[in-house]
């Protein structure tokens, strides 16, 4: 009895084994890539009136996402510059963003202004993230921006060529403000 009943298992087995097909095994899929873009921050307002006289004024933004243009004046932050401006963007909505520019006769001057606060400029806060972002003109990478978030205040310093630039502002916002910035 017990042969015999190894056997009806056996057979059982068989039986399973003989009635499987081979199925093709269906490779995995991956499903598609979904990108989720929100629509850029349009300006707020009408950029401010301001003189537009030289190649750099004109190169200069009215506005850079939510932010416009309501001042440009001129200012005195490195020694010796061809042309220095500081221009305030607010996204009317009390947030304030300070650009201060300055075009130098060298590549090591503008290095130098860049790292220059001019009078009244605000310090990020403490506590603040500092990220290393290359510069780019085009495809070309043309130097490295220092952009501190995460504060209260955030700072982002550059330099394009002989030109250097520091934007204080939202800690919150400086990093795009700087990403979206055409210099």
């Amino acid at each position: 009895a017990g042969g015999a009943a190894v056997l009806a298992v056996v057979a059982v087995v068989v039986a399973i084994v003989v009635t499987q097909r081979d199925e093709p095994v269906a490779a995995p899929t991956t499903p598609p890539a979904v990108t989720i873009t929100n629509p850029l921050p349009t300006p707020v307002g009408t950029p401010a009136e301001r003189e537009t006289k030289t190649p750099l004024q004109k190169a200069l933004p009215d506005s850079v996402l939510q932010w416009t243009v309501v001042t440009q004046e001129r200012t005195k932050v490195a020694k010796k510059p061809l042309e220095s401006y500081r221009l305030t963007y607010t996204d009317g909505a009390g947030g304030t963003v300070v650009v201060d520019v300055v075009q130098t006769r060298t590549v090591e001057a503008a290095a130098k202004a860049a790292q220059k606060p001019a009078d009244g400029d605000t310090a990020p806060s403490e506590g603040s993230t500092v990220t290393e972002l290359p510069v780019r003109v085009g495809d070309d990478e043309v130097g490295t921006a220092s952009v501190a978030t995460g504060g209260e205040v955030g700072l982002a310093t550059w330099t394009n060529g002989t030109t250097a630039f520091r934007a204080t502002g939202p800690g919150a916002a400086i990093e795009s403000f700087f990403l979206a910035f055409p210099l």
